[in-house]
C-alpha cells in the first residue's frame, strides 16, 4: 500500500497545466466549480492521481456502477479531499481512502452514522473519534466500492480501534488511521 497527500496550496500553475494538457476532461469538470477551493481540491487530486500513475491517460479511469474509479488491469485506487487536503492511496488489493478535517459541526450526524458501540466509544473524546470513526466507515465503503449508497450505520468499524480485521462483504479488512495537524485519514483495504 502506497498513499501521498498534497495540500491544495502548493499546486503550481505549472501543475495546473499539467492537469489541463493531459486529462482535458478532468481540468473542464474541475473548472466548473465556483468556489476557488473546490477546484483546487478537484485539479490537485487529479495531479496526485497522475504523479502517482506517470503513465496514466485520462482513458484508462473508469468507474463502477456506483461512481468508484478504477482501472481495467492496474492496481486498486482511492482518491479524497477535505479541507486544503487531497490524498490518494493506491494497492494490489482494494482500497479506499478518507481525509477529514476536525470539525465540530460535524458532531451533529453522529446518531444517524454510527452503531450503538460507536457511540459509545466516540463519548470520550468526541471530536477526534468520532472523525476517526467517519472516515473508517467512508474508506470502508469506498474500497467495497459502493460509497455512501450503503448506510454507515448498518454497521460497526470497531473492530480496527483495536486493530483487528473486520469482516464485511464477505471478505476481511484492515485499517490504518493518522492524523496530520487537525485532519484525519483512514485507509482500508481488503486483507488477502
Amino acid at each position: 500500500m502506497n498513499w501521498h497527500l498534497m495540500n491544495i496550496h502548493d499546486l503550481t500553475p505549472v501543475m495546473i497545466e499539467t492537469v489541463s494538457i493531459q486529462f482535458p476532461n478532468r481540468y473542464a469538470n474541475a473548472m466548473k466549480y465556483k468556489q476557488e477551493n473546490d477546484r483546487l481540491r478537484s485539479l490537485t487530486a487529479t495531479y496526485l492521481l497522475k504523479q502517482t500513475f506517470p503513465m496514466l491517460k485520462e482513458s484508462d479511469i473508469l468507474f463502477n456502477g456506483y461512481g468508484k474509479p478504477f482501472f481495467k488491469d492496474g492496481p486498486s485506487f482511492n482518491l479524497s479531499h477535505s479541507g486544503d487536503l487531497c490524498v490518494i492511496a493506491q494497492d494490489e488489493f482494494e482500497i479506499g481512502i478518507d481525509v477529514e478535517i476536525m470539525d465540530e459541526k460535524n458532531l451533529q450526524v453522529c446518531n444517524h452514522v454510527f452503531a450503538e458501540d460507536e457511540l459509545v466509544w466516540m463519548q470520550e473524546e468526541p471530536l477526534t473519534r468520532f472523525h476517526i470513526l467517519w472516515t473508517q466507515k467512508e474508506a470502508l465503503v469506498k474500497a467495497v466500492g459502493k460509497g455512501m449508497n450503503i448506510s454507515l450505520n448498518t454497521f460497526s468499524v470497531m473492530p480496527f480501534q483495536y486493530q483487528k480485521c473486520l469482516e464485511y462483504d464477505h471478505k476481511l479488512w484492515q485499517c490504518e488511521t493518522i492524523r496530520v495537524d487537525s485532519y484525519v485519514i483512514s485507509i482500508v483495504k481488503n486483507h488477502i
